[in-house]
């Protein structure tokens, strides 16, 4: 505590017996003991207001993660399409150009 041994403590508190005096000491204490319980309040509403803002941000920021994972995802998918319909369409139009039918050949003998 404040790297005070006991033996510095308890110089402390014989001095402030002496200067307070035996009627003014347990309610100094008394106030101390409030003073240091309204700190350790705050002190932890601090921590929690802290920790609280902390995983919001760490939230939004997955969050966002997430969105722009999906629509790295989702890019590729339009284009393989789009370049699937391409080369579809090509196929198509080479097969009439050379004058076969779009539908499979059947040839029965």
């Amino acid at each position: 505590m404040f790297g005070l041994g006991f033996s510095e403590i308890l110089v402390i508190l014989g001095m402030c017996l002496i200067v307070l005096g035996p009627e003014r000491l347990p309610q100094l204490a008394k106030t101390l003991g409030r003073a240091l319980g309204e700190l350790r309040r705050a002190s932890d509403e601090f921590k929690r207001e802290i920790s609280s803002s902390v995983l919001l941000t760490e939230r939004d920021a997955f969050k966002e993660e997430i969105r722009d994972i999906r629509k790295l995802i989702a890019e590729p998918t339009k284009l393989e399409k789009s370049q699937l319909n391409t080369i579809t369409a090509a196929a198509t139009d080479e097969s009439v150009a050379n004058g076969e039918s779009a539908s499979p050949h059947t040839h029965e003998e």
